[in-house]
């Protein structure tokens, strides 16, 4: 990009000025400056753009198409100059401009949501940003860059050097399906093959890692699904059986909307974890708050 493709920020508030106006010298006025500033900052402008963005009609000016369509784009322009400039600001106060959570999915979300309020009370200007992951896709987002907190990311910890992580401890894990799904009478026989079951299973969302899965049992007939809800809800209309988190499933099974197929079974350890080199303000507060995030009984 050349120097003529350049907007002089100057030169748009006066543009702006002029269009809220009606005058050059109503503009100058408004702006504490003479009109001849206000033309030359228009004509440098009309020069960068390469096309004519006024003209004259007696003591007014009027906007030509392109001028029309310029001051479209200006409160755009001006807001994006803008939030670059506070970007800036913060960067150079420690504070990052935006920090992205990733949650393993099986984690409830309010307690998360508890520790971004108590941040947002704080003012601090840091953009939050949620996201959900699954598996192997937990530590992928922070290892990749897609967020920069990983919250529940279970075991084995990949073999990367870059991060830092800590403990949060594990979920229980209810293996479960509809009233009338026909494993439910048959459960835990020694002569029964799974493979005749359809198992409800989470796709792994990491991008770069291996994937894996979450389910003890090793079944060739599965259903693949992308949320925790979808498999809520498959598991719910009888699709299939397979593990939900016992916070999620515990009030279907007081319902009769499920039922336990076994004893639960906890979670591969889940971690916290980020990158070693990322030390903004909002990070490591948001570390130190993690610290006290308690997980579902």
């Amino acid at each position: 990009m050349n120097d003529k493709q350049l907007l002089d920020w100057d030169a748009l508030i006066a543009l702006k000025a002029v269009a809220e106006k009606g005058t050059l010298k109503a503009a100058a006025d408004s702006l504490d400056r003479v009109p001849s500033a206000i033309s030359y900052q228009i004509r440098k402008l009309e020069q960068q753009v390469g096309a004519k963005l006024l003209e004259k009609t007696g003591k007014r000016v009027v906007f030509t198409p392109a001028g029309r369509a310029l001051m479209k784009e200006i409160p755009a322009l001006m807001e994006t100059m803008q939030a670059t400039i506070q970007n800036v600001q913060q960067v150079a106060h420690g504070w990052e401009a935006s920090l992205t959570l990733a949650v393993e999915s099986i984690l409830p979300l309010p307690p998360v949501l508890d520790v971004i309020s108590e941040f947002r009370q704080m003012d601090a200007p840091t953009r939050i940003n949620l996201r959900r992951e699954t598996l192997a896709g937990t530590w992928d987002a922070v290892l990749s860059g897609r967020a920069d907190i990983a919250i529940g990311a279970g075991d084995p910890i990949p073999e990367q050097f870059q991060l830092r992580t800590f403990k949060l401890g594990s979920v229980e894990m209810v293996p479960c399906c509809a009233p009338d799904y026909p494993l439910v009478e048959k459960w835990g026989r020694p002569e029964v093959n799974l493979d005749d079951y359809t198992m409800v299973v989470l796709s792994d969302s990491t991008a770069q890692l291996p994937r894996r899965r979450a389910q003890v049992q090793n079944t060739r007939n599965s259903m693949a699904v992308t949320t925790l809800q979808d498999k809520l809800e498959t598991q719910l209309v009888g699709l299939g059986y397979g593990h939900l988190p016992r916070w999620l499933a515990q009030p279907y099974i007081d319902r009769g909307e499920l039922v336990a197929l076994g004893e639960p079974e906890q979670t591969p350890t889940l971690h916290v974890a980020w990158r070693k080199t990322d030390k903004g303000r909002a990070l490591k507060w948001f570390i130190e708050a993690l610290q006290s995030l308690k997980l579902p009984d």
